[in-house]
């Protein structure tokens, strides 16, 4: 499978890469990720809509990506506390275990995660 994005991409959003090769291998792994979410489903070149969503790829695919990235600096805190007097702080780091995860917007934005809604005839008669 081809990845959503690029390098280059990546590095036009989020400036230079320390480790090419990892980055390129994170874009790869992303991709596998976002095409194996229940209900996404790639669109054919030349179907309506098809530019847009591969602009939504390249981005979403760089964002998560970043995320995966950042944790490991710690860069994405869910909270801090300080204290005074008794010296207490702590921190809750948000994607400690530097996982993929896609926020509510990026589900969006891919078409995927909505409420569907369907039906199955047990009986398989017609509905003639």
């Amino acid at each position: 499978m081809e990845p959503f994005a690029t390098v280059e991409q990546y590095e036009a959003r989020y400036g230079d890469a320390a480790d090419r090769e990892q980055v390129e291998t994170l874009l790869g792994d992303a991709s596998a990720f976002i095409a194996a979410q229940p209900g996404f489903r790639l669109l054919p070149s030349g179907e309506d809509g098809y530019d847009l969503q591969q602009a939504n790829l390249v981005r979403v695919t760089c964002a998560v990506v970043h995320r995966s990235l950042s944790a490991g600096d710690l860069a994405g805190l869910s909270s801090v506390s300080q204290g005074a007097g008794g010296y207490t702080a702590t921190v809750n780091v948000y994607n400690p275990g530097e996982d993929f995860y896609l926020t509510k917007a990026e589900r969006r934005t891919l078409g995927i995660g909505g409420a569907r809604i369907g039906m199955t005839d047990p009986y398989g008669a017609d509905a003639t």
